[in-house]
């Protein structure tokens, strides 16, 4: 469990809410829970396991405040930040920024939200507890005292959580074996560089961005309107989106669009017209065109292909 007060040292007192009426990110699977007042409001939804938390973090705010956010037990904390920024004291007293798109790993985290308007901060957070970490079997250390950039392959794992498409009977096992591989990739990737180029902030700033996409795959932002909700300019994220992903930032849509469309095909029975919607498509002839052109196959018998094996 978590502790999450205001800088004053008042506490913020989350209650259950509703999970059909949420519009954000959604931790599937997860209890949500709410707190708002006058100047903030706080979501946070929590995945909980005897021997793991999986938890995802949302805050705006109206005015200038600062909360700070601690773990009730002591067990390893992997956390990352999605959109906005967190400062982040250690173990030895140490504070960071953490950017989004860079994650910390440490066993007494504090995390200190300093945030203003139109700054809204949204993170992702694992924590494993002593007994977790036994049935791994870790020997190396997997703490990391300073903040460093995910590797693609661990941003793809949590990209993937955020989307899980398994029920209740799957679902328990896909995230155990998610957070594995996520510890599993801090320890065997080195540190992971981007272009020289591009400065940590502009960095930042696409992580940040194309978070936004992930998150809204039905609406069509113009490149500057992005560019202003992930506190950057047009020239900076078209260079950081062809720099990092290898395509332009309504490519990467499509792209997202298509990668979410196949993991529902491939793991769910939703209908194709279901798909379609929650894949970000106004229409399924447009959504079959679109697929079609992309794979050379029609979403139907790409899923048919996919259950035969193929």
């Amino acid at each position: 469990m978590i502790d999450l007060t205001l800088s004053t040292g008042e506490p913020v007192q989350l209650k259950p809410a509703p999970v059909r009426r949420f519009k954000g990110t959604r931790l599937p699977g997860a209890g949500l829970h709410r707190a708002e007042k006058r100047n903030y409001a706080v979501t946070f939804q929590e995945f909980a396991q005897p021997l793991f938390r999986i938890s995802h973090f949302l805050i705006t705010v109206v005015s200038a405040i600062t909360v700070q956010v601690r773990e009730r037990e002591k067990g390893l904390q992997f956390l990352t930040v999605l959109a906005g920024e967190l400062l982040v004291r250690n173990r030895q007293g140490q504070v960071f920024t953490i950017l989004a798109g860079q994650y910390l790993i440490d066993d007494r985290l504090v995390l200190i939200g300093e945030l203003k308007p139109g700054k809204d901060c949204s993170y992702f957070s694992i924590y494993y507890s002593g007994e977790f970490l036994e049935t791994i079997g870790v020997e190396a250390n997997p703490v990391q005292e300073t903040p460093k950039f995910m590797a693609d392959t661990m941003k793809e794992i949590i990209d993937e959580m955020l989307e899980n498409p398994y029920d209740q009977r799957l679902r328990i096992f896909y995230y155990e074996n998610s957070i594995r591989e996520l510890l599993f990739l801090h320890l065997a990737i080195p540190t992971h560089l981007y272009p020289g180029e591009l400065s940590a902030i502009d960095i930042a700033a696409v992580y940040y961005a194309d978070r936004i996409i992930a998150d809204n795959l039905n609406s069509h932002f113009t490149i500057r309107d992005l560019a202003k909700k992930a506190g950057t300019n047009a020239f900076v994220l078209k260079k950081g989106f062809q720099q990092m992903f290898g395509i332009g930032v309504f490519g990467r849509l499509l792209q997202r669009r298509m990668d979410k469309a196949k993991l529902l095909l491939e793991t769910t029975n939703k209908p194709i017209k279901e798909i379609c919607q929650l894949a970000g498509y106004e229409t399924l002839a447009g959504f079959i065109t679109s697929f079609r052109k992309r794979f050379k196959i029609t979403p139907k018998d790409w899923r048919k292909q996919k259950r035969n094996g193929g």
